[in-house]
């Protein structure tokens, strides 16, 4: 006879830059989401940029992608990106990502992972 897994696990919600459309970061300078989707070469050209910042989202953790770590990564998110990869069975991550701007106009890169 197999274990009671016990109840079953309740939605977790996290705060998503994403869907709030804005981001203040730790010098308080307010960034703001710019609409629309970010087309990959858009993506790419922000992510070989030393001067944008790149975030990585996964729950409640937001960590700096570094630029020497940046590479690696986009070759992790690329397929999603171009809809080569979609979550499959026992494979529930997805990538969502915004370009957002502050008031000096400089970039902002957010990728969210989600499960």
């Amino acid at each position: 006879m197999a274990a009671d897994p016990g109840p079953p696990a309740e939605w977790v919600s996290f705060p998503s830059a994403l869907e709030g459309g804005e981001y203040t970061d730790e010098q308080g300078v307010r960034w703001r989401l710019r609409r629309g989707e970010v087309r990959v070469s858009r993506v790419e050209h922000l992510m070989r940029d030393p001067d944008v910042r790149v975030l990585h989202a996964l729950g409640p953790e937001v960590r700096d992608v570094p630029v020497e770590e940046r590479e690696a990564f986009l070759v992790t998110i690329r397929p999603y990106l171009k809809g080569v990869k979609r979550p499959s069975s026992g494979d529930f991550t997805d990538y969502f990502l915004g370009e957002f701007k502050d008031d000096s106009h400089r970039s902002l890169l957010v990728v969210e992972e989600r499960c």
